[in-house]
């Protein structure tokens, strides 16, 4: 019988009731657009002499040196995204197993790659950021339901739960421990929530038997500096604020961080596991509506409204609805879908109409408005006219003092373009 520090128990046994929040049909904790990367880093990523299995994604720059990325990624036509870079991209002595977008400048030698290199955007890397540390905040949320054992330099975790185990440990307890032992029923997914700064997996085993690494998830929300060396990580490490230093080692998972730099290698094992988002982890808000830019429009062609929706915390069972409507305006404006933000009205008559795009998550709702101007045809441009005012003759009062004069001048446009 282990007897230490316990940390947290809170602990179910096989024979209790599962909580409520375990039994509900509820939403998963969403990774966002970055789950599509084996690793993702905000800012700069710099890769020696080893290399990550699936597609490499950073806000920033990406420096690889005898590296390999998208390895294991199907090899087919079309070839997948390998690389998508916000900053400048260097490629020495690496290959890169499909295609690739940056933002910057490209500077390739001795590279082996498969598909093509452009220039480009490829992602909204600040949504990106944004989508990890919420989805951070939300798995450090979640009810513990498991006992967190410290003792003998060892950290022992200890659930019941056939479904989900959730464990909370403070950074410190990592940072000289020699292995994580897991003891969880097969098949059943892992949150570990690390707390505070400090933290690092360092030269220390991961026992994890019966748990597969795409159901396991290490978060990491407040650490800023994440040493990972000599290690085999079992499952994703999510710790969206890190710079992480991985020099050697092997994570079988995906890294989401804010910077990385290292030579350790990176398996293609992506984090699968539906997590339930309870409603109390992350407070609902409403819609945040656009409804797209103000127009001058021909009757004869009518208007392409380019509305967009998004919600930031979507209540669990809920679906978001929108409709347009007309707020006021010289005649009717007819949807061809008001049900869709993006569609396209019609108009009976010329003259300015307010259109107004409303949208509802099922609690809370909100409405962005669009102006837009309908004219029988659009003027033709045409040069300004410009008066400089008249000639005039002056005299100035004495040889050392210069004259004194007004300039009037006059422009008018007769058909300024739209926004001008």
């Amino acid at each position: 019988m282990r007897v230490g520090l316990v940390v947290c128990a809170a602990l179910f046994t096989a024979a209790s009731a599962r909580p409520a929040w375990a039994q509900a049909p509820l939403s998963c904790i969403d990774l966002g657009p970055a789950k599509a990367f084996n690793a993702y880093v905000r800012t700069d990523f710099q890769g020696t002499s080893s290399d990550v299995q699936g597609s490499l994604g950073a806000g920033g720059s990406v420096w690889l040196w005898s590296y390999s990325v998208a390895a294991n990624l199907p090899q087919t036509q079309p070839l997948p995204l390998a690389l998508a870079v916000g900053g400048n991209l260097l490629v020495d002595s690496s290959g890169v197993w499909g295609n690739g977008i940056y933002g910057g400048t490209l500077t390739t030698s001795n590279a082996s790659i498969a598909g093509s290199l452009t220039q480009g955007n490829a992602l909204d890397f600040a949504a990106a950021q944004q989508a990890l540390e919420d989805a951070s905040r939300a798995f450090s949320g979640l009810p513990v339901n498991g006992t967190t054992t410290l003792q003998w330099g060892g950290i022992y975790l200890d659930g019941t739960d056939p479904g989900l185990n959730v464990f909370s440990l403070p950074a410190w307890a990592t940072s000289n421990a020699w292995g994580f032992e897991v003891h969880v029923p097969a098949g059943s997914k892992l949150v570990v929530n690390i707390t505070g700064d400090g933290a690092r997996f360092w030269y220390a085993a991961f026992d994890l038997p019966g748990l597969s690494p795409g159901q396991v998830i290490w978060n990491l929300p407040d650490v800023t500096w994440l040493p990972i060396e000599g290690v085999g990580v079992i499952g994703t490490v999510l710790a969206p604020n890190a710079n992480i230093g991985f020099n050697n080692g092997v994570v079988q998972g995906q890294v989401f961080g804010d910077r990385f730099y290292g030579g350790g290698q990176i398996n293609l094992a992506p984090f699968t596991a539906c997590v339930p988002l309870h409603d109390s982890v992350v407070p609902n808000q409403p819609p945040i509506i656009a409804a797209g830019p103000n127009q001058t429009v021909l009757i004869a062609n009518g208007a392409d409204l380019a509305g967009s929706i998004t919600d930031v915390r979507l209540p669990i069972g809920s679906l978001i609805t929108s409709q347009w409507t007309q707020a006021s305006g010289a005649g009717w404006a007819t949807f061809a879908d008001a049900s869709q933000a993006a569609t396209h009205a019609t108009f009976s008559s010329t003259g300015t109409y307010v259109l107004q795009l409303w949208a509802s998550d099922g609690q809370l709702s909100g409405a962005g408005s669009v102006t837009i101007t309908v004219v029988d045809k659009i003027p033709t441009n045409r040069a300004p006219l410009v008066y400089a005012g008249p000639n005039q003759t002056v005299t100035p009062p004495s040889p050392s003092t210069p004259p004194a004069f007004k300039l009037v001048n006059l422009v008018t446009s007769l058909s300024a373009p739209t926004g001008m």
